[in-house]
């Protein structure tokens, strides 16, 4: 038992409780504990107060309309950067592996295929880091970034993977980049591959409009379609013939540009 409390005899109440022997309570028996206990009380109270007017405040700016921010929300492969896995194909000539969601929608599906055909071929993380170091970003894409980023906020929402992005990423000035990380084993083989989380790109513009951003997003292929679908402004850029047909509803920016002259529309 502490020194400065004292059994309370009767019912078992207590500002305090009980303590660990048992259902004992105890009172405060000194003026210094009376006088820790009103100090508490009347920081709850002020803490009660601000508590209160924050609400005020919340309910003044709803009442007026609050200030949205803009952002542009992009896809990085065929968008700003060439497609990796198609450059890989044609510099090992293996057919297969130009194969991108232009064609298979279900990401995993497409994945799947891709580690498949790298463990049959004995292809490594290093084979495919070699190609992409041979990448440039695509023409204009240097510029447009550059101009996005000094009109508005700029976030690039890509199923690529982190291994494969950063040379190409640091020749566009490193915008904000998420994305995806693959599993490495001790051989430098792609054992397998993470995502950050499932369906990432519409989750995340999701996130901004909660945020009271005002969100364009563009991308060139049906992974896209999902953030594309969630944006307040949204364009296809560069897309398969198929997917134009399949979405009349969308515009279509055939350059950078295009992409631009629609982006000025909304900001």
């Amino acid at each position: 038992m502490d020194s400065h409390l004292s059994p309370l005899a009767g019912p078992k109440a207590s500002a305090f409780g009980y303590d660990s022997a048992g259902p004992k309570a105890y009172a405060l028996s000194y003026d210094a504990d009376l006088q820790n206990l009103i100090a508490i009380m009347a920081i709850h109270n002020r803490f009660s107060k601000k508590v209160s007017d924050m609400n005020e405040i919340d309910s003044a700016y709803d009442s007026r309309g609050l200030e949205s921010m803009n952002i542009v929300c992009l896809d990085l492969e065929g968008v700003l950067i060439p497609e990796i896995w198609i450059a890989f194909a044609e510099k090992t000539g293996i057919e297969a592996l130009k194969r991108t969601t232009r064609d298979e929608p279900c990401y995993d599906t497409l994945m799947r295929y891709r580690l498949d055909i790298l463990d049959k071929e004995g292809f490594k993380l290093s084979d495919i880091e070699e190609v992409i170091g041979t990448l440039d970003p695509l023409p204009g894409a240097q510029e447009f970034v550059a101009w996005v980023k000094s009109q508005t906020r700029l976030v690039i929402l890509s199923d690529t993977f982190s291994q494969f992005a950063g040379p190409l990423m640091a020749k566009l000035d490193h915008p904000t980049l998420f994305c995806h990380d693959l599993v490495i084993d001790e051989t430098g083989r792609i054992a397998d591959y993470k995502l950050r989380l499932p369906d990432h790109k519409r989750k995340a513009v999701e996130a901004f409009k909660a945020l009271n951003f005002d969100t364009f997003a563009a991308g060139d292929s049906y992974n896209d379609l999902s953030m594309i679908d969630c944006a307040d402004h949204k364009s296809l850029f560069c897309p398969p013939e198929r997917l134009i047909n399949e979405r009349p509803d969308l515009s279509v920016a055939t350059d950078h540009g295009q992409l631009r002259a629609i982006i000025s529309e909304v900001l």
